[in-house]
């Protein structure tokens, strides 16, 4: 159940895209799907977008209408973050029912999410409600509890963490992961638990 913060976000997301669809606003209707499924990741990865397209906007008059609606979004997605939304707390029940702590005898956990920025709010903010040391240095990823994956990684250090990932000796315990981990790469050999922390969506 989403909380009013996350409702007013989706307010303002369904006016912007109501006045696209009535050509109040004329914009790319695409980049504005594409603010709405960035919200479905996260709020922080909502609110780059729309600084980013704030930020096209800024010098072009006749989009000012539009500038005003991203203004109060980006107002909106300021009051919340990634580690105070109802799905975070969701979350967190379901790794209490896999019995998972970060402790050495938790088990091994996938989460895929597709923005780096979800997955950068993601890892931190369940490193500080475990209490678990945790850095998003790439060489760090192979020797700590939590680690993460992505496409920005070298090709070396991505299959040490990987490698670290399916040996049962290592710390690693949970893997949050973008898509660079669903291409083919072999990650079950110590993991049975999956959880895709992006709400499904497609524009289709």
């Amino acid at each position: 159940q989403a909380k009013p913060e996350e409702e007013a976000v989706y307010q303002r997301l369904a006016e912007i895209r109501n006045k696209v669809l009535d050509k109040t606003i004329i914009s790319n209707a695409i980049v504005q799907w594409g603010m709405y499924k960035s919200f479905l990741s996260s709020p922080e990865a909502c609110l780059s977008t729309a600084e980013k397209r704030l930020k096209e906007l800024s010098a072009k008059e006749d989009k000012s209408l539009e500038i005003n609606q991203l203004e109060l979004l980006t107002q909106s997605l300021k009051k919340l973050e990634l580690k105070n939304t109802s799905r975070f707390q969701l979350l967190l029940r379901e790794l209490a029912n896999l019995n998972w702590d970060g402790k050495p005898n938790s088990p091994r956990i996938l989460i895929f999410t597709e923005s780096r920025l979800t997955q950068d709010a993601l890892s931190a903010a369940l490193a500080k409600h475990f209490k678990i040391k945790f850095s998003h240095k790439a060489e760090d990823q192979s020797n700590q509890v939590i680690c993460t994956t992505h496409g920005g990684m070298a090709d070396t250090q991505l299959a040490e963490t990987v490698e670290a990932f399916g040996t049962g000796s290592s710390k690693v315990r949970m893997m949050v992961a973008t898509d660079v981990a669903s291409e083919g790469v072999n990650l079950h050999h110590q993991c049975h638990n999956i959880i895709h922390y992006d709400l499904p969506w497609s524009i289709i």
